[in-house]
């Protein structure tokens, strides 16, 4: 069972003052007031009440912050809440230090276990939904981040992004003789799976996809998925 950590400002935020300035500039004619913000850790990995205690102590500065467990303390007054961190697969510098203090912490490795970083921005003022849909938009890259918006009141579930690794007996070949749109598309959100979903991004512009189908085009082939993914 995953457990989370969200440590919040017992003082003035600079974080949430320039998100919140950089919104209102985005969206000058929303009646936008306020902006809280929320650190969040995700740890995917079992943990007793006392190990868990102990670990969300070491991840807050005493004086300054203050902290929950697996419940996200909201503001008394908000609209909307939005929530931003990275998807499966995508390097999280913060999710990695913070396992790091974590192990120290228990004095144990959590192995296969992860520990993941997010941040929950607490939006006041008479905000429609549709408003706050598209300051989300604004406020992560879809490429290597989720955004999940909540309604006040709502219940903040969870989210794991671990990677789900398939067992593949065989190979694919990958139709690389496509027009420029789902090629890039190839690049920006993976390979297709037989039901329709995607692998993840390659991080593989259309520019450097052109020049990977013309060397396949010479050998008179199609890459297979493995092939196209470690040239990512």
């Amino acid at each position: 069972m995953a457990n989370r950590i969200a440590v919040s400002s017992k003082v003035e935020d600079a974080r949430a003052e320039s998100l919140l300035r950089n919104l209102k500039a985005l969206f000058p004619k929303s009646a936008l007031e306020g902006a809280s913000y929320v650190q969040a850790y995700t740890i995917d990995a079992k943990l007793s009440p006392q190990e868990l205690q102990s670990v969300a102590e070491r991840l807050t500065h005493p004086v300054t912050e203050t902290y929950s467990t697996d419940k996200v303390s909201a503001p008394e007054k908000y609209s909307y809440a939005i929530e931003i961190g990275y998807l499966p697969g995508v390097t999280d510098n913060v999710g990695h230090t913070a396992r790091q203090t974590i192990e120290d912490c228990l004095g144990r490795n959590l192995g296969d276990g992860g520990v993941y970083s997010s941040y929950f921005l607490f939006l006041s003022g008479a905000i429609s939904e549709e408003e706050a849909h598209k300051m989300a938009r604004e406020l992560h890259n879809p490429l290597i981040e989720r955004a999940t918006v909540y309604r006040n009141g709502a219940d903040y579930k969870i989210i794991v992004p671990r990677v789900e690794l398939h067992e593949h007996t065989t190979t694919d070949e990958v139709n690389l003789e496509i027009d420029d749109t789902e090629l890039a598309r190839i690049g920006k959100e993976g390979v297709r799976n037989a039901d329709g979903t995607r692998r993840g991004p390659l991080s593989l512009s259309l520019k450097q996809l052109k020049v990977i189908r013309d060397h396949f085009k010479k050998q008179k082939r199609n890459p297979t998925d493995i092939e196209l993914e470690s040239l990512a």
